[in-house]
């Protein structure tokens, strides 16, 4: 159990390495050689962990929507209201931009570069995804929270005002992102909420 283990970690700091190379160099123009360098690894010992860079693009996307969809799953055992599960969704891709720059990178600009089950596998959860945060939008108009005749295109306005952070996002830029997430939100529902706007 424990060399399990000790390989798990292994493989994270792999991916890590590789996500910050990914946006530094490119995911093209970066090869398991400098993978190999970045980690301290022969490239026979980054094998035995790691089978390809695909694999390592697939285990960023995975890590990156798991990490969504189970901090949304955990909101939806509160009691916060349909408008406040939309703060937190915003709360949680802006702090991710701002953390794990690489993963974001990779997750919106290199998901065609997978391929087979693994392309499927994330396609399936980004579809999950869409759909939780689908819901929220319609939970929101059937308790008179929001007003909006297509939860689904609504959905997919939130997601492009928020996902497109990652292209303009500066870590020493004057707002942080929480303060985005919220200036984010406010703008969002003064499109959709049934309260008058004074």
């Amino acid at each position: 159990m424990a060399n399990k283990s000790n390989a798990d970690e292994r493989r994270k700091h792999i991916v890590r390495k590789a996500a910050a190379l990914f946006d530094k160099m490119g995911y093209f123009n970066t090869s398991m050689d400098d993978i190999a360098e970045a980690v301290g690894l022969r490239k026979p010992t980054l094998y035995y962990y790691i089978s390809s860079k695909e694999e390592i693009l697939y285990l960023i996307h995975e890590e990156f929507i798991n990490h969504l969809i189970s901090n949304h799953q955990s909101r939806l055992e509160t009691r916060m209201n349909r408008s406040q599960l939309l703060q937190e969704v915003m709360i949680d891709i802006l702090d991710q931009i701002a953390q794990f720059p690489g993963y974001v990178r990779a997750f919106f600009d290199h998901y065609r570069e997978l391929s087979g089950d693994m392309k499927e596998q994330i396609k399936n959860k980004r579809d999950t995804y869409f759909r939780m945060i689908v819901d929220v939008i319609r939970e929101g108009k059937e308790q008179g929270e929001f007003e909006t005749d297509d939860p689904s295109l609504t959905t997919l306005a939130f997601f492009g005002m928020c996902n497109w952070a990652y292209q303009w996002y500066e870590a020493d830029g004057k707002r942080k992102p929480r303060e985005i997430a919220f200036h984010f939100w406010d703008i969002f529902m003064r499109g959709i909420s049934t309260v008058e706007n004074r």
